[in-house]
């Protein structure tokens, strides 16, 4: 089974668990709430559709990338996971994301080989904190500078997520992840360790 594969299943199997989990859900007479399954399905069907629409979109730098630490990007030997944030989005958001990568990567030390960070930062005093907050977390995570990404819709929604490049240079499998549901997050970084 191929990564793409594995990674719809466990889509599909938390809409599932939702599902039963929404079902459960019962007012005082034993009616079941329409409004709350209505609303789970709403969230996870856009965030899903979200996740999709960027799809085999091209990664676009026509120069050579180097991380803050002074990495050199390649994509010869496998394919990224990436990491994308910018100062300006949810501060709770992004550290609830760095923990859970310090978390998983305690389990598996592979993880540090294809996660790279895309981050933007306003000023330098952001970059610094960002820095500090990082040495706190022992977390040793190439950071890239990408002030933009082009042909990424999601750019627009402000908020942290998580895509893949491969030796095309195409940005696939993107997936936006929820605060407080560490748990989605290491099945995804999961499905590309195996």
């Amino acid at each position: 089974m191929n990564k793409n594969n594995y990674f719809i299943f466990s889509i599909i199997g938390i809409l599932i668990i939702l599902n039963v989990y929404l079902l459960s859900i019962s007012d005082r007479n034993g009616k079941i709430e329409t409004a709350h399954i209505n609303e789970g399905y709403n969230f996870y069907d856009n965030k899903f559709v979200t996740e999709r629409l960027n799809n085999n979109s091209r990664f676009l730098s026509n120069r050579p990338m180097v991380s803050i630490q002074g990495d050199t990007l390649s994509f010869e030997d496998h394919s990224k996971i990436i990491f994308r944030y910018s100062i300006g989005n949810c501060g709770d958001c992004i550290d609830a994301e760095l923990q859970a990568i310090v978390n998983h990567i305690e389990s598996n030390p592979k993880l540090l080989t294809i996660l790279n960070f895309f981050v933007f930062y306003n000023n330098n005093s952001s970059l610094a904190d960002d820095l500090r907050k990082m040495r706190k977390l022992k977390l040793k995570v190439p950071i890239y500078f990408v002030e933009k990404m082009e042909n990424v819709e999601l750019e627009k929604e402000n908020i942290p997520y998580y895509f893949t490049i491969g030796e095309d240079s195409r940005l696939r499998d993107f997936f936006i992840p929820l605060s407080g549901r560490p748990y989605l997050t290491q099945a995804y970084l999961d499905s590309y360790i195996r």
